[in-house]
Parts: C-alpha cells; sequence; structure tokens
C-alpha cells in the first residue's frame, strides 16, 4: 500500500477529465505504508433524495456520490530503513497532506491548474488505485500504547482509475510512474528470473516439452521486456501490451505449477519450478493491480453536420469533409503505429485455455500443453 503525489504542474502538463495530468514530464514522488493499516474502510454514498409528500413518495436519483476512504493505523515503533516510527509518520503526513496542499496552493498562486497536482491513494491487495483528496488527518497518542503514533487519514476519491489518458489506446506515462514506484525494481527482478529460467529450463522440464516451454519463457521475457523498458523510461504503454503481458505472466505461472504437481520431482526441480512460477505471479500480479486505464472520447464536433437533415433542424451545417471527400475521423483522430506486441486470436485462445485449467484437479497433459504453447507462442509478435 502507497501513496503517490504527482505533480504536473511542470513545463507541457495539462488537465485530464479526472483531475490529472497527461504528461510524462510530471514529477512523482511516493511513500509506502510498510505496516498496513488496522482498519480501512471504503463508503459509496447515493446522492438520490426521497421526497416525502402528502400523496407519497417520490425520488430524486442523482446517482452515486463520490467514494469515501478512511484508514487508520499506526507507523510502528522501531521503523524501517534506519528511520523509527517518528520519522515514517512525519513523512507520511509531509507528503499526503502538507505537501499536496503546498503544491496546489503554489499552482494557484502561479496561475497554474490545481487539479495537476494529483494524490493517488493504492492498495495493491484489494487492487485498489484511487485519486484521492485528503480531507482530514488525525495523530493519537494513546497511554496504552506510548511507544506508537496512531493516525486516522480521511479521504474522498475523485475517481476510481490511476489515470485517465488522452486516448482509449494508451497508458500514460505518469501511469507509468505509478507503476515504477509500486515495484518497477520487483517487476524487473522478476523479469531477470524468468530470462535466466530460458537456459536452465533444461534442468527442471521434461525433455519432451522443453521446445514449448523454452519458447514460451523467452516469449515471455520479451513481452514482458517491453512493458518494463517503457516504464522504466516513462513512455505511454499500449493498453493492448499491457493486456498481452499480463495473460502470458498468468500463463507461466499456470504453467509452471501444472508441472510441479508432477510425481517424483526431486528437490531442485521443484525448487526452479516454484522460483519461475513465483516470478511469473509477480509480474502478473504488478501488472493487473498497479497498472489500469481510463478511457476519454474525442470532440467530433468539427464533423456535425455529416448526418442527414441535421443541417435542415437547427443543427450545425452540412460538414465541410462531405465536399473534399476526406475522411473525418482519419483527420481529426489520426492513424496510430502497430503497437510493439501483438497477438492472433488463436494465441489468445491457447493462452486463455491454459490460463482456465485446474492444475490440481483436471491438469493438463503434457501433450496439451505442447500443442497450446505451440500455437500461443507462433501468434505473438514483438517488435523493437
Amino acid at each position: 500500500m502507497l501513496f503517490a503525489l504527482i505533480d504536473g504542474t511542470t513545463t507541457g502538463s495539462s488537465a485530464s477529465s479526472s483531475g490529472g495530468s497527461d504528461s510524462s514530464s510530471a514529477q512523482t514522488q511516493s511513500i509506502t505504508l510498510n505496516i498496513r493499516p488496522e482498519e480501512i474502510t471504503r463508503s459509496a454514498p447515493s446522492r438520490a433524495v426521497v421526497q416525502q409528500t402528502f400523496g407519497g413518495a417520490w425520488v430524486d436519483d442523482w446517482g452515486t456520490g463520490l467514494t469515501q476512504v478512511n484508514i487508520s493505523g499506526t507507523t510502528g515503533w522501531r521503523g524501517v530503513q534506519g528511520s523509527d516510527g517518528i520519522d515514517l509518520y512525519i513523512a507520511l503526513k509531509g507528503m499526503v497532506w502538507n505537501s499536496f496542499y503546498r503544491k496546489r496552493n503554489d499552482a494557484r498562486k502561479n496561475g497554474q491548474d490545481p487539479n495537476l497536482v494529483v494524490l493517488k491513494f493504492v492498495d495493491a491487495l484489494d487492487s485498489t488505485v484511487l485519486s484521492v483528496i485528503p480531507t482530514q488527518f488525525t495523530i493519537r497518542r494513546s497511554k496504552s500504547r506510548p511507544l506508537l503514533i496512531q493516525y486516522n487519514i480521511s479521504m474522498i476519491a475523485l475517481a476510481p482509475t490511476t489515470y485517465t489518458p488522452a486516448s482509449s489506446s494508451g497508458v500514460s506515462g505518469l501511469l507509468s510512474g505509478l507503476l515504477s514506484a509500486a515495484g518497477l525494481t520487483s517487476i524487473a527482478s522478476a523479469l531477470s528470473t524468468i530470462t535466466s529460467a530460458i537456459s536452465t529450463a533444461v534442468s527442471f522440464v521434461e525433455n519432451d516439452i522443453i521446445g514449448p516451454v523454452t519458447a514460451l519463457l523467452s516469449t515471455a521475457a520479451a513481452v514482458i521486456g517491453v512493458v518494463v523498458s517503457a516504464v522504466a523510461a516513462g513512455v505511454a504503454v499500449v493498453s493492448s501490451v499491457l493486456s498481452i503481458a499480463t495473460l502470458v505472466a498468468q500463463t507461466g505461472a499456470q504453467i509452471m505449477q501444472t508441472l510441479a504437481t508432477a510425481d517424483g520431482l526431486s528437490n531442485s526441480t521443484m525448487s526452479s519450478l516454484v522460483t519461475t512460477g513465483g516470478a511469473f505471479t509477480n509480474c502478473y500480479c504488478l501488472l493487473s493491480n498497479t497498472a489500469s486505464s481510463g478511457y476519454t472520447y474525442p470532440d467530433y464536433s468539427s464533423i456535425d453536420g455529416a448526418s442527414n437533415c441535421s443541417s435542415t433542424a437547427g443543427g450545425s451545417p452540412s460538414s465541410t469533409y462531405t465536399i473534399d471527400g476526406t475522411n473525418p475521423f482519419d483527420d481529426i483522430v489520426g492513424t496510430t503505429a502497430a503497437p510493439p506486441v501483438q497477438i492472433s486470436a488463436a494465441a489468445t485462445n491457447a493462452l486463455q485455455q491454459i490460463v482456465l485449467a485446474d492444475p490440481v484437479l483436471s491438469p493438463l497433459t503434457k501433450t496439451q500443453i505442447s500443442s497450446l504453447l505451440t500455437t500461443a507462442t507462433a501468434g505473438i509478435t514483438v517488435t523493437s
């Protein structure tokens, strides 16, 4: 669990519809709650109002309200990494409360949008990433726990996504910054374990399926490597690439778990399978829990009038695109280059069959594993 403070007031940043910034030049700092809060409460209110009248009742239904989040806990006594509980509390309040409101106030004074300063609440355990506004920060000291500083943070969630990108096909550099803060080092370490397994797989995988399994390891290393490299460089990651990497990581974990259920495995073989499977699981968890994307829609107002009769019903005049014959969508939205990782329908189906198989009650046979992995790896293309 962590808080990430994103300052998008640097040159070139602009506000997004979710209260964030869409520039990869934004500065991101984070603080990790090494001791998870003792209590976490998320309340989802409704804006419906019941009107009681003499003749009965009726409801003004305005939809859902903003989610309210409350966490309470301690920063510990001895702390971690050379900092005691008091130091950790000061750092937590300094970033979540002091720095957040100071940066927003500085943005107003400089004539910038204060919404460029965004506070993210990341809870990977509950698969939650929220843009929040802290409304109250409380410190409590008790004679029953004299060595601990107890905190209570109340927040209102402004958006349920980590970031709303400028187009529906990409995950922004700011999301990459959050992924970096949440575990870039960890996923890079897991990728290193998977890469090392390519050359050592012959020692813990049976000969009749060593080829397909090695191909899976190589493909997984390439696909996940594309994501890790992009994140490390602060470059936008295409959503489809992120989805493929997540599916491949989940497949790798499933294959290792299936192979580990075989009888008569030596301790070294079991250790290698569990270690490699753990690396795949780590990649899957980080990619699926710390990365998500929202969607916005382009403004098509300049092509209003292109539909039948709209120009004669009080709407916009006829579109100029009907005169020169150009494609309005290509002109406004533009064309995009192919993503660096692509997957065929057959490969997707093969990976999903592996993921959905039960490795304990109904494990895949070696023949099935070989066939499905061959189809999957043949249908995934990685370009630099």
